[in-house]
This record gives C-alpha cells, structure tokens and sequence, in this order.
C-alpha cells in the first residue's frame, strides 16, 4: 500500500475498501452528494440541440435515465423532464412523443 492510500484511509477520506467517506460521520460521499443532488449520479449520453426543443439524455450505472427537454423563446425557456428505469434507447428514440413534467414533479 503506497504513503498516499494509507493516509487517505488514516484521515478518513476513504475506508479500507476503496469507497468515499465522510470522515465526520463515516458515511459513503456518494450517497451524500446524490442526496443532495438527485442527478449527480447520471452522465450524459446524447444530445439533440439542432433546434427547439432541445433534448438533453443522461443514464446512470444502474440503467436509470432521464431526459431534459428545453423549449427556446424569447425570454421564456422552459425545462421539462421524463425519467424511467430501463429501455432507455427506446425511450430517447422516442422523446417526441415523452410527456414532460417540472424537475419536482419527476425527482
């Protein structure tokens, strides 16, 4: 084990199996930070920005995803979201047709 990592787990910043902690409270930073973010877990994957609506897609590791739908007008863009578990090519082929909700309403 080289100098770094064993510093890193004497002072808390990961435990002995690699994962991220809170070194106050132990608990995993991942689950932190999705807590506090619901889309920290998620990356994007596509885009189709060629004209409005622009649509934005993002999945995780587990499968889950969601899509951002963002209506350009003069000063009144709206951003609207779909979310869904599985099949999510199907979907993103498909998001003409998605019905949308505010951020609120979808996480």
């Amino acid at each position: 084990m080289s100098d770094s990592s064993l510093k890193r787990i004497i002072f808390g910043l990961i435990n002995a199996l690699g994962v991220r902690i809170n070194p106050s409270t132990e608990d995993k930073q991942d689950d932190i930070i999705t807590n506090q973010d619901p889309l920290a877990k998620y990356k994007w994957v596509d885009v189709d920005d060629d004209a409005s609506p622009n649509y934005y897609g993002a999945t995780d590791v587990d499968g889950n995803w969601f899509i951002l739908k963002e209506t350009i007008s003069a000063g009144a863009n709206t951003y609207r979201y779909v979310a869904g578990t599985s099949n999510y090519t199907t979907n993103w082929t498909n998001r003409d047709s998605l019905t949308y909700d505010y951020f609120h309403n979808i996480f």
